[in-house]
């Protein structure tokens, strides 16, 4: 029987490079997903995502089984993006998801590759067009399938807050991708 996450997180702290392994299969997708979505560009996202777990490894020891290990992950990779962001002008931000093959759950499923990265790109660009705080929301509970319980623990913010930047963010996307054929 696969160990749970705080299992492999104990073993972890003691230097086991095996469980940290595990953990790593286990979240890669997760964390690369959320990254990506962010910021459009698959390169940075998996760049960020390496100091993510790296500081997962690092940080183990200090780690505490209270809650779930998905949402200190995700804690660590919403942190890390921000902190990133900050150092990335405006203007330097990729508009587009062309290379970022993260795409799981869209209404319409493309006919071809062709499709699927206009498809990616429509979509990142209307992520891209929301405010920060509401595409963190958005990302988290559409695409990586976190209740807002789980993303007023990531965000560290009330649940209130977390559905009022989702009723927003989304009421932005409708309009956003009104007319671009990938309406929601």
């Amino acid at each position: 029987m696969p160990k749970t996450d705080d299992e492999l997180m104990i073993c972890v702290s003691n230097g086991d490079i095996n469980a940290f392994a595990a953990l790593f299969e286990r979240y890669k997708a997760d964390v690369v997903n959320f990254l990506c979505r962010q910021c459009g560009d698959y390169s940075k996202a998996e760049d960020v995502a390496q100091e993510c777990f790296i500081r997962v490894f690092k940080n183990a020891g200090s780690y505490k089984p209270e809650g779930k290990f998905r949402n200190w992950l995700m804690t660590v990779a919403v942190n890390l993006n921000r902190s990133s962001a900050v150092k990335l002008s405006e203007k330097n931000r990729p508009g587009s998801i062309e290379n970022c093959a993260c795409l799981e759950d869209g209404a319409q499923k493309p006919h071809s590759d062709i499709e699927m990265k206009e498809m990616q790109s429509v979509i990142q660009n209307a992520l891209n067009n929301l405010p920060p705080e509401q595409r963190e929301v958005v990302v988290l509970r559409h695409f990586q399938n976190m209740k807002f319980d789980e993303i007023s623990s990531v965000l560290d913010c009330p649940v209130d807050t977390v559905k009022s930047r989702m009723r927003y963010g989304l009421l932005k996307l409708f309009e956003l991708l009104k007319g671009t054929g990938y309406e929601l």
